[in-house]
């Protein structure tokens, strides 16, 4: 879709992700067995034709750059620019949050100067929500509206969004209203996903009269300017979870072994891509019993697992017990140790015997390479 560029951003809304946001950028969380956050927004953009894609990232760029490489798996190319990781992350507002922090934008100046001549439209995205969507239909949307700038919401989501809340008030599928609520959501209210479609020369004006006004939030431009623009606001009609802390990442995770959930997320049309990886596949050893999980290739079960997310190459000995956990890459679960309710980062070593709960309301978070 040569007439249309995707942005995707660098979320401000992680420092509730703690140990899983210290050492790698929020877009490279693991997510669902062998997935990262920012493989659903990616996959969603390609899948929906658009084949023009800037990645802004943050200053722990390394993991992104590993992962997005040169961007084959997506069928992106980085050498004819069909995929630019741009830099970003700078806090211009000290001790407030910025959702759509147009300083990153200003910082890559140089990639939106080039942007062809044929594009109308960007389609922003945040890296950390988890939907597979078709952004046609947003895209078509906001073409039948002949809308400035179209917003897509989740009316009564269930999950929880921190620092700066948008909400949507709608009429006849016009924004008339833009409210920041931290605590008051109604069940019935349109709760702003971090996904928007912008007429490319709205941005680009946008974006001159920052460097002249100081405004930095595109959320606190469009709502001071509703009348004079022609904002639309479009429904979102699935699943959705913005990943912003451990007890979201959680619920997403156990979300996802909802064979409902899991066939819309993973199992559609709609393949989400990722970072290819050549393992033999899972080892289920005699004694081994695994119930409602997803377990990835390279691993070997010989405990015991139910209601677990199991990710490439992780090792459950003779004995041990997991449940509603959410185990990475390489972790290893010693024999005869039981783990419930947790989130094992990379490499972590559990060793024998040992026991480790957490609750449902809060996970136990081990961070990455720890010893236990």
């Amino acid at each position: 879709m040569r007439n249309v560029v995707g942005i995707i951003i660098n979320s401000p809304n992680q420092s509730n992700l703690g140990e899983l946001v210290n050492h790698r950028s929020i877009h490279t969380v693991p997510i669902g067995g062998k997935y990262r956050l920012i493989d659903f927004a990616l996959s969603n953009m390609v899948n929906s034709g658009i084949n023009n894609i800037g990645v802004i990232g943050s200053y722990l760029y390394r993991s992104l750059v590993d992962h997005l490489g040169s961007g084959e798996e997506w069928n992106l190319s980085a050498k004819s620019n069909d995929l630019a990781i741009l830099h970003g992350g700078r806090n211009v507002k000290i001790g407030e949050i910025t959702r759509i922090n147009l300083q990153d934008f200003i910082d890559n100046e140089a990639f939106f100067t080039k942007i062809n001549k044929e594009v109308e439209n960007f389609v922003i995205c945040g890296c950390n929500i988890i939907y597979n969507f078709d952004l046609t239909e947003a895209m078509d949307f906001h073409q039948k509206k002949d809308a400035d700038i179209t917003m897509v919401f989740k009316r009564d989501y269930q999950g929880q969004i921190l620092n700066k809340e948008v909400i949507l008030n709608t009429e006849c599928g016009m924004v008339k209203e833009i409210v920041y609520s931290a605590d008051k959501r109604k069940t019935d209210s349109n709760v702003f996903v971090d996904t928007l479609v912008i007429r490319k020369e709205i941005l680009l004006d946008i974006l001159q009269n920052v460097k002249m006004t100081g405004s930095i939030d595109l959320i606190d431009i469009i709502k001071d300017n509703l009348n004079a623009l022609k904002v639309a606001g479009y429904y979102l009609n699935g699943y959705v979870k913005i990943i912003n802390s451990i007890k979201s990442y959680f619920d997403c995770s156990m979300d996802m072994l909802n064979m409902e959930i899991q066939k819309e997320l993973l199992h559609s049309e709609r393949k989400i891509y990722t970072k290819a990886k050549d393992n033999h596949p899972a080892k289920y050893n005699l004694n081994s019993e695994v119930k409602n999980s997803l377990v990835a290739s390279g691993t070997n079960i010989k405990g015991q697992v139910e209601n677990s997310i199991i990710f490439r190459e992780a090792k459950i000995e003779e004995g041990a017990k997991v449940k509603n956990c959410v185990i990475m890459q390489q972790c290893i679960i010693g024999e005869n140790s039981m783990v419930v309710n947790a989130v094992l980062d990379k490499y972590v070593k559990i060793g024998n015997n040992k026991i480790l709960v957490g609750t449902v309301k809060e996970p136990l978070i081990i961070k990455k390479n720890s010893v236990i």
